[in-house]
């Protein structure tokens, strides 16, 4: 109480909110710190994510083994974007286009069109013509993750028999 006291006495407006904008830039900075590691670390995923088909055209179809290597990294961004949104903390730079890259690669159309619906994705003019400029690319790439979970699914019941 006599803290509470002594600051409230003591600490002026200009004060609070020179301390307030050091919090920010410090919440920034280690924010930035940390999303900078996981990038390093899994920069080549990051690379076949931004690369892919739908984002950029001019290249080819990546397989679908890269597909299944990607998921481990939307998973991680999923958990940080969930971290940053319970501390209300800024997001760093990059990781709203790599978090959407890797959706856009990762999840099912419904559950991506739910995160963009949600507005957990943020979509960019260029992403959105992207997207339907390479429709027939995402439905195609679509289609072989599906069949590919079916096939999954379906050895995990005849191994469980």
């Amino acid at each position: 109480m006599r803290q509470t006291n002594h600051f409230s006495q003591h600490c002026t407006k200009a004060v609070g909110e020179k301390w307030a904008k050091e919090y920010f830039a410090k919440q920034i900075s280690q924010i930035n710190k940390f999303y900078n590691r996981i990038y390093n670390a899994n920069r080549a995923s990051f690379e076949l994510a931004l690369n892919s088909p739908s984002v950029r055209p001019d290249l080819q179809s990546r397989s679908e083994v890269d597909e299944r290597a990607l998921e481990p990294l939307f998973t991680l961004l999923e958990n940080v974007y969930m971290v940053m949104e319970e501390l209300a903390y800024p997001a760093p730079r990059g990781f709203g286009e790599h978090f959407l890259a890797l959706g856009l690669r990762c999840l099912p159309r419904s559950a991506f069109l739910q995160y963009v619906e949600r507005g957990i994705f943020q979509m960019s003019d260029k992403v959105v013509l992207d997207v339907l400029a390479n429709k027939h690319e995402v439905r195609r790439t679509i289609t072989t993750r599906q069949q590919m979970r079916r096939e999954s699914e379906r050895e995990r019941e005849r191994d469980s028999s």
